[in-house]
C-alpha cells in the first residue's frame, strides 16, 4: 500500500516538472519607424514590451532574461491616418492609428498589425489634426501585441 502511495507521489512529482510553464526572454523592442514623430521613440519600445510581457504571462510563460527562447519584435510602421468630412457647422472625423512590425521567435518570422479607430462627431470642430491619443495608441499596441502572440502560436 505505501508502495502504491510512493508510486502516485513520485510520478505526480515528475508530470508537475514536465508541465511547467517555458522560460521566454522578451527581447528590447527595436525602433525601425523611418517617418513621423515617433522616430527613434524608445517610450513605444518599453510600452509595447510591457504589453507583451503581461500576455506571455497570462500564458503561463515564465520571464527569464537567460532563456534560450526569444521574442524579437521591430517596430516597422507607426502613423494616424485622418478622415473628415464637414457639413455647415456638424463636422465627422475618424482617425485610424496603425502600426506595422515584424516579431521573430524560435524560427518563425512574422510580420504583424494592429489598429485602433476613433469616431468623433461635433457641431464646431475644435480638434488638432494627426495627432495621437493616448487610448488610440493603447489600444492599437494592445492589438499588435495579441496578433504577434496569435501568429507566433505561443
Amino acid at each position: 500500500m505505501k508502495y502504491v502511495e510512493g508510486i502516485k507521489i513520485i510520478s505526480s512529482l515528475l508530470f508537475c516538472v514536465f508541465i511547467s510553464a517555458q522560460d521566454i526572454k522578451i527581447d528590447n523592442i527595436k525602433n525601425s519607424i523611418q517617418t513621423g514623430p515617433l522616430v527613434n521613440n524608445r517610450n513605444v519600445g518599453f510600452g509595447l514590451k510591457n504589453i507583451l510581457e503581461e500576455l506571455v504571462q497570462d500564458l503561463d510563460y515564465n520571464l527569464n532574461d537567460k532563456a534560450t527562447n526569444i521574442l524579437t519584435v521591430e517596430l516597422l510602421y507607426f502613423d494616424v491616418k485622418r478622415t473628415q468630412s464637414n457639413i455647415a457647422l456638424y463636422s465627422k472625423s475618424s482617425s485610424q492609428t496603425e502600426i506595422i512590425a515584424i516579431a521573430k521567435y524560435k524560427k518563425k518570422k512574422v510580420k504583424v498589425k494592429g489598429t485602433s479607430k476613433d469616431i468623433t462627431t461635433s457641431l464646431i470642430l475644435l480638434n488638432e489634426q494627426g495627432q495621437f491619443t493616448q487610448n488610440s495608441v493603447s489600444v492599437a499596441l494592445k492589438k499588435l501585441s495579441e496578433n504577434i502572440i496569435k501568429k507566433l502560436k505561443l
